[in-house]
């Protein structure tokens, strides 16, 4: 879990958040790709799940959770 005390979101920015090129700081440095890149990673590379949770003036929260697998080794190539 990632958790800030930030100025948080509300529900329709929440909905937005990791879409590619969201961003709520356009103008200010911010390219809108840090969430849409965490999601992908998590959701497709890694098989796990984000949720976040937020609200205005309350901050932003990532609850971020894998897979319970064994992992399998790795085969060694020379």
């Amino acid at each position: 879990m990632y958790k800030d005390n930030g100025k948080g979101m509300s529900g329709l920015e929440l909905n937005r958040l990791c879409e590619p090129s969201y961003t709520t700081t356009r103008g200010s440095g911010g390219l809108g790709l840090g969430a849409y890149i965490i999601y992908n990673l998590v959701t497709q590379g890694l098989d796990g799940d984000v949720h976040t949770v937020s609200e205005s003036g309350k901050g932003l929260e990532y609850r971020i959770a894998f897979a319970s697998k064994k992992a399998m080794p790795l085969k060694v190539v020379s």
